[in-house]
């Protein structure tokens, strides 16, 4: 679909392979519709860069999913497009608020698993149970949107920005060094 939105002329892809516009940055979902009606192309977006290559989305990322050394090139319509490579899965369990147990260490956050333990940012021991078929956003994005939007209303790129500063205070974290998940408190 960021393809899509690149060759329409709408953004480009940043480092994060996050779709971003000049109007709203990361903050958009992308639809399309098909059609068989000749439509006149609008060029491919050539505004000022968006994503300046910061890697706050890398340093952001909490399951280290964008990697900062290596990058995906392709063409588009004769525009050489690059982002970091991405990792699928990393992503999946961070946004679900995991993080990979060490070596010779038991995770408890996933029931029915032991590799994984919770994440800083988490505020639950275990992951918690679904309540929709989709949707368990632990996460939020915080690199690969939230230290985008900081970054891209700091340096002043986007059109639509907020009335405050998108982020005030540094993000919180949880201590989980000393949680016992045998401890019956936990249960």
């Amino acid at each position: 679909m960021r393809i899509a939105a690149y060759l329409a002329g709408l953004g480009e892809i940043g480092y994060s392979k996050i779709f971003l516009t000049p109007e709203f940055g990361p903050r958009q979902r992308l639809f399309m519709v098909m059609t068989e009606m000749e439509l006149e192309p609008d060029p491919i977006y050539n505004g000022p860069p968006l994503c300046n290559r910061c890697m706050a989305c890398v340093r952001e990322c909490p399951g280290n999913a964008i990697n900062p050394h290596k990058t995906v090139k392709v063409t588009l319509a004769g525009h050489e497009v690059e982002w970091g490579e991405f990792d699928p899965y990393k992503c999946l369990w961070a946004f679900r608020g995991a993080e990979p147990a060490k070596e010779g260490e038991k995770g408890y956050y996933i029931e029915g698993r032991d590799d994984f333990k919770p994440s800083p940012y988490t505020p639950f021991y275990r992951k918690p149970r679904n309540v929709f078929t989709h949707g368990e956003a632990i996460c939020g994005g915080r690199g690969c949107i939230r230290a985008c939007m900081l970054q891209l209303e700091k340096r002043g790129v986007i059109k639509n920005k907020f009335i405050n500063p998108f982020r005030t205070e540094k993000p919180w974290l949880v201590d989980w060094s000393d949680y016992d998940p045998n401890d019956p408190r936990a249960r």
